[in-house]
């Protein structure tokens, strides 16, 4: 919120010094509409998980927990980020865990140099955007790391020039919605069989993504999922992860 608000200054400095005329009681009501919108929101927010968790028979969670817990496998959107959430709920049955947090993700993405007092100093590039999930684990699951998510363009491009997307000749309709990727393509043409591709492809609504790792099953959305889409999400991860866990019995038992 306070990096927004500090947006929202340098935006009317930069316009007072272009000349644009800008009273002093203008400024303050735009900044006071903006926090009163930003805390109703919050408020909002939170009454949705509330009432969310009661029909999932969920609990709420302490967001200090989440980080370490859903980053602390190989999942791909948090490599070398730190994971922060704004509310969560959750539970567990028969040592399987659920989770539906918003997430706000800090990726360093470099370095940039300033000169300070006299002194070269480094300081590191964050670069800031959140997201809603809901991760899944279950330590009976052995699943391989990869990543799916709707094949746009630009990846499109990517992969015709050698970047990498796992397709598969006998599901043309798979291998046109999704880019599959993941570090190791021969387990994961050999875990991806032809009925959880099936299903994939039934279930995944087109602005979601997934990433599995191991003994988790991860969902989520690029930005904040909506409250209607909430619900969404939560049942998007409880589908797919009945088709990850017969798919990892029929590998495990094959």
């Amino acid at each position: 919120m306070f990096q927004k608000i500090l947006f929202f200054i340098i935006a009317l400095s930069i316009a007072g010094a272009m000349g644009v005329q800008i009273s002093l009681p203008l400024i303050i009501f735009l900044a006071l509409s903006y926090t009163a919108n930003h805390f109703a929101w919050r408020h909002f927010r939170d009454t949705v998980f509330d009432a969310l968790a009661k029909k999932l028979s969920f609990d709420r969670i302490d967001e200090s927990t989440v980080g370490p817990l859903i980053t602390s496998g190989k999942i791909n959107l948090f490599r070398n980020s730190e994971c922060k959430a704004k509310r969560a709920i959750g539970g567990e049955q028969n040592k399987v865990k659920a989770l539906l947090a918003d997430l706000v993700i800090s990726t360093e993405t470099g370095l940039k140099s300033g000169n300070r007092y006299g002194r070269q100093r480094n300081s590191p590039i964050n670069f800031t955007s959140v997201a809603s999930c809901c991760v899944i684990i279950d330590p009976s699951m052995n699943l391989p790391i990869s990543s799916i998510y709707d094949e746009t363009v630009w990846e499109k491009v990517v992969a015709a020039i050698g970047g990498q997307d796992i397709d598969f000749d006998d599901d043309p309709a798979f291998s046109s919605r999704f880019t599959l990727q993941g570090p190791s393509e021969v387990n994961i043409r050999d875990f991806y069989n032809k009925n959880l591709r099936t299903g994939l492809l039934q279930i995944i609504p087109a602005n979601f993504a997934l990433e599995t790792a191991e003994d988790r099953l991860f969902v989520y959305t690029k930005g904040h999922a909506s409250n209607r889409e909430l619900e969404a999400l939560a049942e998007t991860a409880q589908k797919a992860y009945r088709l990850f866990r017969e798919a990892s019995f029929d590998h495990f038992y094959n």
